[in-house]
């Protein structure tokens, strides 16, 4: 529940928080609504005149609802986390993403990537390029970034997918995965092209999946493949229902293509050993 804008503006209207501690009662009413706790304005002041409540009590009240919101923040992003699936033994965000090596136009795309704006306005985002250009980097950048603001989100590569949606044949519609897959705020399918065609069965309920987010019109979802989208139509058993497919992808779309050397092997380390000279092995009789 969030608290009531007018049970403050009714406080202000018989003449707002007394003095000289109105300042931090309006902060401790904002802290409790980010909270999403229902808390009028009057029973602050009340509770503040009743005691006698001084303006450093009243500070230390403040510090104490932010360090509470701070900590509840914290674990809601490590359940949000968990629950996505994005691996975070060497976590990527949009920070650690290496930006040197782009042009400048293409940084401002990164930075649009990074405000989330498209998640807002329901955008699917299509990384097509080279393997180790960085495609999977920023898709999973976006989970994290997804995350740390609240929103649920859940990361599959192509070949997880496939197999989920066989396990899914003759359960249909009727499952958590189902719902999951169809409602999560953020969907990340990381690697298309890396698996198996789908069959039948398989291709119609991923056709439904990404309609039902489609048509939502509040539902993103991350491509990331070093296929071009017309040569995803492989992974259809049936070329209409791949071209449906594509045509919900591609309408509401931001489609980049990373080109390029890859960034892995940056951090290898070569040695050179001669095998050339016999050891001599001493004190052995």
């Amino acid at each position: 529940m969030v608290m009531e804008d007018e049970n403050i503006e009714s406080v202000a209207a018989a003449g707002g928080f007394p003095a000289p501690n109105g300042d931090l009662m309006e902060e401790v009413c904002r802290e409790f609504r980010e909270l999403g706790v229902s808390v009028p304005g009057e029973i602050i002041c009340s509770w503040s005149l009743s005691n006698l409540v001084g303006r450093s009590e009243m500070e230390n009240v403040v510090k104490l609802l932010d360090s509470i919101r701070s900590l509840v923040h914290e674990r809601k992003v490590r359940m949000l986390r968990k629950m996505s699936r994005i691996p975070q033994v060497a976590v990527k965000t949009f920070d650690n993403y290496d930006m040197d090596r782009l042009s400048p136009s293409n940084k401002e795309v990164i930075r649009h990537l990074e405000s989330l704006d498209f998640i807002r306005l329901g955008e699917n985002v299509v990384f097509v390029g080279d393997q180790g250009t960085g495609k999977t980097h920023i898709a999973q950048a976006i989970g994290n970034k997804c995350c740390d603001m609240g929103m649920s989100v859940r990361y599959f590569k192509m070949e997880e997918i496939s197999s989920k949606l066989r396990d899914l044949v003759g359960k249909g519609a009727n499952t958590k995965l189902f719902s999951d897959l169809s409602n999560v705020q953020c969907l990340i399918i990381d690697e298309v092209g890396y698996c198996t065609s789908l069959g039948p069965d398989e291709s119609a309920l991923l056709f439904q999946i990404l309609d039902r987010r489609y048509e939502s019109g509040k539902r993103t979802t991350v491509f990331t493949s070093n296929k071009m989208p017309s040569d995803w139509r492989d992974l259809f058993s049936d070329s209409d229902l791949a071209k449906c497919v594509l045509d919900r992808i591609m309408d509401r779309c931001i489609a980049i293509e990373i080109r390029g050397s890859s960034y892995r092997g940056a951090g290898r380390r070569s040695f050179k050993l001669s095998c050339n000279n016999i050891p001599v092995i001493t004190g052995v009789k």
